[in-house]
């Protein structure tokens, strides 16, 4: 019971103080004196001057009021919401909440939903196609989804006897729900089925929770009496306090508030106040503090979305507009209207802004065109277009800038930014291709949203005429000694059957070394090229043409002219040749162009068809010799005639084929010990060299060569002796010896290595014999047996064995000389690709002195079969005794038995 009491006790105390606050402005005016308070108000008059801003003509926004509702619903607008083209507005006292739908020209009553709680209504809040009520006086919440037709209740939300429900606010499925007299905050989510609770948020501060405002994973929640706001920021899982802002004393800072993106609008109406914050991606920072002294109760409510705030004043029932401006928020707008509480609640969305006066139970819908004038800067005309240049459009929107000049608002899909104003020029479109020369127009630019296509309010007109533009593709070319061919293309004229919209075109020419001298000629509408012959061979001319409008070609009647100049340059070259010497020797000669004077040099390069290789010559005769790198090649040669200014004429072109380079001519070949060495012919063009093994199949680069003579000496080694080898050899351009730089191959000799030498021939005498070993062959693939001989006796090794013994038959005492050589016949035939010999000696030993080994032997066993022998005996003593002992005991005890 007691504790019932003391809650009554607190409600009454917080309803007396939010009473109490919302008459503090008028109680602290009565006690200040009437200088104080005309002090003070000049005092903020002279801080907010500075900051004021004024709207001029072509910078007004248009704010139309589009529909205004008067319901006898008590407290009919204490509350609104608008989403898109859904406006919410509540009647508290009236337990109603009255749905309007905008059909494209107003907004019309779509539905009125009822409920029998206690102050149902006071607070609203749409997204989408959810709406949210509050009925704090019952501590309800009520969630109405659209179905296409209709609004129907999905959920009834119940909170503690706390005014749950006091501020509402909506964002995606996400419904922040204040009840501020248990200072909290409430956080459902959407799960596709129902509305659950998410979190719990609540600060020691009083009447936390009296306004809520959110957008995407940030909200702000303030308080009445408190002087306080927090930021909350969702981080996936909960729900953080991110900042506490704090307003003035005694300011009802927080009383409202209002988010939208990276900006946080406060309201603070006890001091006529409006704080501003952004945030700068680590920490929200004050941006700008608005006042109104002269309003009352301003910052009461309010409201932002884009670069537009909404400021409700309901003690002089007015509600201000203001709008970001690059870097501060300037007023744009006062709204007002003679009813009693008119912008006690308020809310924009887009162009709408919706605002309540409960009072008179009436809400206002503004349309907002939020696509300000443009203010073209200039227009000028040029040849058959013009340009403009307008102020830059400064918005958070999407925009787009249209033109009119005469047909139809044409979008501008390429504006370009030049410093703060925006520049575009119009030539010949491709949708309306009949502008023309001296024509009259009249030009208007807007902007639009890109999104929704409303636009603003068209800019002046502003009229000018336009010339004829130059032509088109100008060119001059000199296709031959003493004549000029110019062309062109039409300018952005109308065209009728290949004929331009002129009288014709006027061409005018001149040498530049005599430019008094000027030649006029009038061209026919219909061409579009002219040749100008006769002409001074190795001369400059300066040549311009002009559309024109009437035979006379003056004033506006003239085009704009466009001109060029060109040198007059030699002519081709006569009877060029070229021919080939010693492969890649080239050798070319011509005669000097016909008349024109002998050019001071010309100019000579070749390039390969398919190889990187090219080069520069300027002779200054008609002949030059050169060599290329690379054989059997197509080489392209160019040559044109120079003046001594280095401008050049006509090129003449001929196609020539380099020879390959000849073959190597192979005198002599010596087979070497696995190596075969040769002579051959050096070439002229050539110091590499590449060799083949196998008829020409495979080649690599010869890298053992001697190019010190006059022939070449070349070597293979570390071959298989006794293996025939193809031998080719052909000379090499590149470095590597790659194709295709080779050239032509020599003629194909075959010839052999010899077999390589025994090593580490070693032989042991044995008794009556002895025994040798040598290794085998490294390159033995031409190997066929091993000669062996010893003093006159021949053994040929055919199974190519490095082994050979004897072991009977020699006497102790002989000498002899042992020697092994590779052979190249199986039959061990010596011939001049056999191995040379490897010889060592060796004297067999007697029998009386035997050999190393055998002596070693029989000492052995000398020294064993004894000690074996002695072994045998005194093994066969002990067992005799042992036995002997062994009889005598048993003869003992067989006495010692009789005894007895």
């Amino acid at each position: 019971m007691k504790l019932i009491l003391f809650f009554s006790f607190f409600l009454i105390i917080n309803i007396f103080l939010i009473q109490s606050n919302q008459n503090q402005d008028q109680n602290q005016n009565q006690q200040k004196s009437i200088s104080t308070i005309i002090q003070e108000l000049e005092t903020t008059r002279l801080l907010t001057e500075t900051t004021r801003y004024y709207s001029t003509p072509d910078e007004a926004w248009i704010w139309n009021l589009l529909d205004q509702f008067s319901l006898p619903a008590l407290n009919f607008g204490i509350s609104v919401s608008v989403y898109k083209d859904v406006i919410v507005i509540g009647a508290s006292d009236a337990k109603q909440a009255f749905i309007y739908r905008y059909n494209g020209t107003n907004f019309e009553l779509e539905q009125i939903l009822n409920e029998s709680t206690s102050n149902f209504g006071y607070s609203v809040s749409v997204y989408e196609d959810v709406i949210v009520i509050g009925a704090h006086g019952a501590n309800e919440v009520f969630i109405y989804r659209y179905n296409g037709t209709f609004w129907n209740q999905e959920q009834n939300l119940t909170g503690p006897f706390s005014w749950f429900g006091h501020s509402v606010s909506i964002y995606e499925d996400v419904t922040f729900i204040g009840a501020p007299l248990e200072s909290k905050a409430y956080i459902y989510r959407y799960n596709g089925t129902i509305w659950n609770l998410e979190q719990t948020l609540n600060e020691s501060v009083s009447n936390f929770g009296w306004s809520v405002s959110i957008y995407g994973n940030v909200t702000v929640i303030g308080t009445i009496g408190g002087n306080e706001a927090f930021i909350y920021r969702y981080n996936g899982t909960f729900w953080n306090q991110e900042q506490d802002l704090s307003g003035p004393s005694y300011s009802n800072f927080g009383s409202s508030v209002s988010i939208y993106k990276d900006v946080i609008v406060i309201g603070a109406y006890d001091t006529n106040e409006a704080f501003i914050y952004r945030y700068n991606e680590s920490i929200w920072n004050q941006e700008q503090n608005l006042s109104e002294p002269s309003a009352s109760w301003f910052g009461y409510f309010v409201s932002i979305y884009g670069d537009i705030i909404v400021i409700g004043a309901i003690g002089t029932n007015e509600a201000f507009i203001y709008r970001y401006n690059e870097s501060i928020w300037n007023q744009e707008k006062n709204l007002s209207e003679s009813t009693t509480g008119f912008g006690e609640s308020v809310s924009i969305y887009e162009n709408f802004t919706v605002i309540g006066a409960p009072g008179a139970n009436q809400a206002f819908v503004y349309e907002v065109n939020l696509i300000p004038q443009v203010n073209i800067v200039n227009c000028s005309t040029l040849f058959s277009s013009f340009d403009c240049y307008w102020d830059e459009i400064q918005s958070s929107l999407t925009l787009i800038y249209q033109i009119n000049y005469g047909y139809d608002w044409i979008d501008i899909d390429y504006p370009i930014l030049e410093d703060e104003n925006v520049y575009y020029q119009q030539f010949n479109s491709s949708i309306y291709d009949n502008i023309t020369g001296n024509e009259y127009y009249s030009i208007q630019i807007k902007v639009c949203d890109n999104e929704t296509m409303k636009c603003g309010e068209s800019s002046s007109f502003i009229n000018l005429t336009t010339k004829i533009d130059s032509v088109k593709d100008f060119q001059l070319s000199n296709p031959s000694n003493n004549s000029i061919n110019v062309t062109w293309n039409y300018p952005n004229v109308q065209i009728n059957e290949g004929i331009a919209h002129l009288d014709h075109y006027n061409l005018s020419y001149f040498n530049q070394s005599q430019p008094d001298l000027i030649s006029f000629i009038s061209v026919d509408n219909s061409s579009l090229d002219y040749f100008l012959n006769n002409l001074e061979c190795e001369n400059d001319y300066n040549i311009s043409i002009c559309g024109c409008r009437t035979q006379e070609c003056e004033g506006d009647d003239k085009g704009e002219i466009v001109e060029s100049s060109i040198s007059l340059i030699f002519g081709e070259i006569t009877n060029l040749t070229c021919s080939i010497s010693n492969s890649i020797d080239i050798n070319c000669n011509w005669n000097q162009p016909i008349n024109c004077s002998i050019p001071f040099y010309y100019n000579l390069t070749y390039q390969s068809i398919s190889q990187n290789d090219s080069g520069n010559y300027q002779p200054t005769s008609s002949n030059q010799q050169f060599t290329v790198q690379f054989p059997n090649q197509e080489y392209q040669i160019n040559i044109s005639s120079c003046n001594s200014n280095g401008k050049c004429g006509y090129i003449s072109s001929i196609s020539i084929t380099t020879d390959n380079l000849t073959s190597p001519t192979i005198y002599e070949t010596i087979s070497k010990i696995e190596e075969i060495e040769f002579n051959f012919t050096k070439l002229t063009n050539s110091n590499n060299y590449s060799i083949s093994l196998d008829n020409e199949t495979n080649w690599e680069k010869f890298t053992s060569l001697d190019l010190s003579g006059n022939e070449i000496i070349g070597r293979i080694s570390e071959i298989s002796g006794n293996i025939e080898y193809n031998i080719s050899i052909r000379g090499c351009v590149d470095l590597n010896c790659e194709t295709p730089y080779l050239g032509l191959p020599s003629s194909i000799i075959s010839t052999r290595a010899k077999l390589g030498n025994i090593t580490s021939l070693n032989c042991n005498s044995l008794i009556n014999g002895f025994e040798c070993t040598w290794d085998s062959l490294i390159l033995s693939s031409g190997l066929k047996a091993y000669s062996f001989t010893y003093n006159s006796t021949s053994i040929c090794l055919s199974n190519l064995t490095t082994i050979y013994s004897i072991s009977s038959g020699l006497h102790g005492g002989e000498y002899y000389e042992i020697s092994i050589y590779s052979s190249a016949d199986l039959n061990c035939s010596f011939n001049q690709y056999s191995g040379i010999n490897s010889t060592t000696s060796i004297t067999i030993p007697t029998t009386n002195e035997p050999n190393n080994n055998s002596n070693r032997i029989l000492i052995t066993l000398g020294i064993i079969i004894p000690i074996i022998v002695i072994s045998i005996i005194i093994i066969g003593i002990i067992l005799y005794k042992k036995k002997k002992r062994k009889k005598l005991i048993k003869e003992i005890i067989k006495r010692k038995r009789t005894s007895y």
